[in-house]
């Protein structure tokens, strides 16, 4: 359980998506930090095959992945949780264009909310923690 205010993802479990390894190495590593539980991978083949595995609660994607997007890695999500009958997760979008179009569009395609990469970490837990109602 959680065993301080650093640690409000305590038992939250994640799926991160990131084609950047310094990236995808340092927000799996902030996330530890916050208390989740961070599966993370750089392809949606990667990310298909980690949730066939492990159930997640949110899985936070980047937006331009070397396979596909992150609203095509949304699609295959959501086509799988709806066949295994299972409780869709959040999805977060990660993105380093802070276009207001495709923040807009992230959210229009069915991510919950978006971060833009970079941004202060803080920013990065609350939204997670909103996002599951913490």
């Amino acid at each position: 359980m959680a065993n301080g205010p650093h640690q409000i993802l305590s038992g939250v479990r994640l799926l991160l998506v990131d084609a950047d390894t310094t990236a995808l190495f340092l927000n799996t590593e902030l996330l530890e930090y916050f208390g989740a539980t961070v599966k993370a991978c750089q392809t949606i083949a990667a990310a298909l095959a980690l949730v066939e595995k492990n159930f997640v609660d949110v899985i936070i994607s980047e937006l331009d992945l070397p396979d596909g997007t992150g609203q095509t890695l949304l699609g295959y999500l959501r086509a799988y949780e709806d066949e295994q009958e299972l409780t869709p997760a959040v999805l977060l979008a990660l993105t380093a264009e802070p276009s207001t179009a495709v923040l807009k569009q992230a959210v229009a395609d069915g991510f919950a909310d978006y971060v833009i990469k970079g941004t202060n970490p803080i920013i990065l837990k609350t939204t997670i923690a909103r996002l599951v109602g913490r």
